[in-house]
């Protein structure tokens, strides 16, 4: 129904990437489907949030996916900040930096821009102002399996044609017992739904950013920073 919708509007789109996410994503077609009569604007985040548990937040949501962030609106162009927020959100336990928020303050700040959307200094810059300490490591696997933690993220950029066609950025939360990984992707509920390996997420990304809360951040002497 939400498909038929969508090709009975499709010339309501200015965006064809909105049109490629809806055949792509079936979780995002109801967001789409209602999006040419949307007033474009947010709402603030009510989900659950508890520190130690990072949410799983995709682009396309209702509370913010209609803003617009770069060339188009966050449901195509936002990995960057739904990534940061979602790191965020676990980190402290706190809401106030949505991916609307993040959106804003990067586009003052011209960091949305770039192949992935958003410009690595979203979060080595961004980041800090939001209370979490931030360090950049060369995107190998001994970087993931070292650096994660309770208390540690690695926002990972992404190339194009690897985990999916598109670059964006993506959220590595935790290292399995298998010595897997499992990554929050915000614009792909199947790569969200499986573990992948270490040196598969390292070989499909150009940064790593590992982010902690300020007050609990592992000693740089523990760690190879570049």
């Amino acid at each position: 129904e939400a498909l038929a919708r969508i090709a009975e509007n499709a010339d309501q789109y200015d965006d064809d990437r909105l049109l490629q996410r809806a055949l792509d994503e079936p979780s995002s077609r109801a967001f789409i489907a209602a999006y040419p009569k949307s007033d474009k604007s947010s709402r603030p985040y009510d989900g659950d949030i508890r520190v130690g548990e990072v949410p799983k937040l995709y682009n396309w949501d209702e509370h913010w996916g209609a803003v617009t962030y770069g060339d188009g609106p966050l449901a195509v162009t936002g990995s960057g900040p739904t990534t940061l927020a979602m790191a965020y959100m676990g980190l402290t336990g706190k809401a106030d930096f949505s991916p609307t928020e993040i959106a804003q303050q990067a586009s003052k700040s011209n960091y949305a821009d770039g192949d992935s959307g958003s410009k690595g200094e979203l979060f080595s810059k961004l980041g800090n102002t939001m209370g979490l300490t931030i360090n950049e490591y060369e995107p190998l696997a001994d970087s993931l399996l070292t650096s994660l933690g309770d208390t540690t993220v690695i926002a990972a950029e992404i190339k194009s044609d690897s985990l999916t066609d598109d670059a964006h950025w993506v959220l590595v939360v935790n290292v399995n017992t298998d010595m897997s990984v499992t990554v929050f992707d915000p614009t792909s509920t199947a790569v969200s739904s499986r573990p992948w390996p270490e040196d598969t997420i390292a070989n499909a990304s150009t940064k790593f950013f590992a982010l902690s809360p300020a007050q609990t951040a592992t000693s740089s002497k523990d760690k190879t920073t570049i």
